[in-house]
C-alpha cells in the first residue's frame, strides 16, 4: 500500500511531530523578529535624503555623499539630532569617533588621521570660526588642550562646552530598510522549515510531495 499524507496523520507521532513543528516555528518566528526590531528598529537613516551641514563654510551634502559613512538610528536622540549626544552618548562616544572625523574631513576637506574629536572640537570652541573668530591666548589654548592630552582621548570629552557646532544633521528616516530585511528574513525561515518537512516526507513517505490521499482502487468502486 501506497502511503500517504492521510496514513500518516492516523499515526500518533505525526501528529505529535506537526504540533512540535508548528510551536518551533512560531518560537523562531517570533524570536528573529523581536531580536530584528529591537536592532534595527522601525526606521532607519536615509542616508540619501539625510543632509550634512558644516557650520564653518555651508556646505552642504548628502550623508551618502561621505564616503564609509553608515549613521544609524542609535546616532541620533529621540530620532532627532543632538549635538553633544551625537559626541558623548553611551552608544556613540565609543564608535562615531570615525564618523565624525569623517564628516569633518568631507565638510573641511582636511586629513584628520592624526586628530581626537575632543582636540577638534575643544580648539574650535575656543578659537571660533575664521569668519567669525574669538578672542583668546596662546597660552589659554595650549593649557587647554594640554588638559585633553593628558586625559586621553576618551575622557577628553569631559572639557567640551559644544559652544560651537563643527557641523549639523538633519536625520531622514525610512521604513524601507526593515520591510526588506523583515520580508527577506521571514521568507529564509519559511523556505528553512518548508525543507524540513518536505524533508521528513521523504525520509517517512519516500517522497518529497506525497499524495494525500492513495487511489481507489476499482475494486471498492461502487457499480452502477
Amino acid at each position: 500500500m501506497e502511503r500517504t499524507i492521510k496514513y500518516l496523520n492516523s499515526k500518533w507521532y505525526y501528529r505529535f511531530a506537526k504540533i512540535a513543528f508548528v510551536v518551533l516555528f512560531i518560537i523562531i518566528f517570533s524570536r528573529f523578529n523581536y531580536i530584528f526590531i529591537n536592532t534595527l528598529g522601525f526606521k532607519s537613516v536615509d542616508g540619501n535624503k539625510t543632509k550634512i551641514l558644516c557650520n564653518a563654510n555651508s556646505k552642504e551634502f548628502s550623508a551618502n555623499d561621505v564616503t564609509g559613512l553608515a549613521l544609524s538610528r542609535n546616532d541620533f536622540k529621540n530620532y532627532s539630532f543632538d549635538y553633544k549626544y551625537f559626541f558623548e552618548g553611551d552608544f556613540n562616544k565609543y564608535l562615531t569617533g570615525d564618523k565624525i572625523k569623517d564628516i569633518l574631513e568631507k565638510c573641511y576637506d582636511t586629513d584628520l588621521t592624526d586628530y581626537d574629536i575632543p582636540t577638534i572640537q575643544r580648539n574650535y570652541e575656543i578659537t571660533g570660526f575664521k569668519n567669525n573668530p574669538k578672542e583668546y591666548t596662546d597660552a589659554y589654548l595650549n593649557t587647554e588642550l594640554k588638559k585633553i592630552e593628558d586625559a586621553g582621548s576618551d575622557d577628553g570629552y569631559k572639557y567640551l562646552d559644544y559652544s560651537i557646532k563643527l557641523f549639523d544633521i538633519k536625520p531622514v528616516f525610512t521604513y524601507s530598510t526593515l520591510i526588506t530585511y523583515f520580508l527577506i528574513g521571514n521568507l529564509i525561515i519559511l523556505l528553512v522549515f518548508e525543507g524540513l518537512r518536505r524533508l521528513f516526507y521523504y525520509i517517512v513517505l519516500g517522497k518529497f510531495i506525497p499524495k494525500k490521499e492513495g487511489a481507489i482502487n476499482k475494486d471498492d468502486s461502487v457499480n452502477t
